[in-house]
């Protein structure tokens, strides 16, 4: 059995660069621009600092790093909607490939999350409410770690990245938008609403799961490990609630008419 010691970070709190004048926007740009919460600016700078970072990481006896590949870099746009999905980003995903190996040569093994309660503004502010989200999320799941793979393993001679959360926190996410309303949300809430946000979650990590499988398949690449991770709230039924909607099919509970 792996046990990793590491530290895990967010690329909102941590790599700046978003949601100022023509810079990629996400679902909290309005909320920054009203003053609700404070501007990104350059956060802690991870962005520009990534190898400072790993460095004191690997000083402190660490050996594994959790970062974020984010969407709204990746397919970014500085409009709150978009009619049509942006382009992918290539230089962004390099980028991402440039980190993810400095992370490894640190002595650091990469746990790369692919949603971090975050999404891009472009998706509209209740994302999650949409059939569309999930199949763009496999899309972006899919294009992105495509190219992020290649590049460690042409570029940098490298492995592909073994590791992968899809989802950071769901429970939290659907608590946080729709019940307490901490983070950005629209007009609906409540609990049947934070249903169909589980929904929509669920079917994302489904698709980014197979998706992500489908690929190092293909590739020859080897078996990834890829999980999502909810947070041990005290709100349990919050938590256990995606573990009963995730099993219905299993046991041969269908949705009600």
């Amino acid at each position: 059995e792996l046990f990793f010691a590491g530290v895990a970070t967010s690329w909102y709190q941590c790599d700046g660069g978003y949601n100022g004048a023509g810079q990629p926007r996400n679902n909290w740009a309005n909320h920054e621009l009203t003053g609700r919460v404070a501007r990104t600016g350059l956060a802690t700078d991870f962005w520009n600092r990534y190898r400072e970072d790993f460095a004191l990481c690997r000083g402190m006896g660490l050996d594994a790093f959790r970062l974020s590949v984010e969407w709204a870099r990746v397919q970014p746009s500085d409009s709150p909607d978009a009619r049509e999905v942006p382009d992918f980003d290539i230089a962004a995903i390099d980028a991402y490939a440039e980190r993810i190996a400095a992370c490894r040569l640190a002595g650091l093994e990469p746990v790369v999350t692919l949603h971090h309660f975050t999404h891009p503004a472009w998706l509209g502010i209740d994302a999650w409410l949409k059939d569309s989200t999930p199949q763009l999320f496999e899309l972006f799941v899919s294009t992105t770690l495509t190219r992020l793979n290649d590049q460690l393993c042409d570029r940098f001679g490298q492995q592909p990245v073994k590791w992968y959360v899809t989802l950071n926190e769901p429970n939290m996410l659907v608590l946080n938008t729709y019940l307490n309303r901490h983070f950005p949300g629209g007009p609906d809430a409540g609990i049947p609403v934070g249903m169909i946000a589980y929904n929509r979650l669920l079917a994302a990590h489904v698709r980014a799961y197979n998706a992500i499988h489908d690929l190092y398949e293909a590739r020859g690449w080897g078996t990834p490990r890829v999980t999502m991770n909810t947070f041990c709230s005290d709100v349990y039924w919050s938590e256990q609630m995606l573990l009963y909607l995730l099993c219905l099919r299993e046991h041969g509970i269908r949705p009600a008419s």
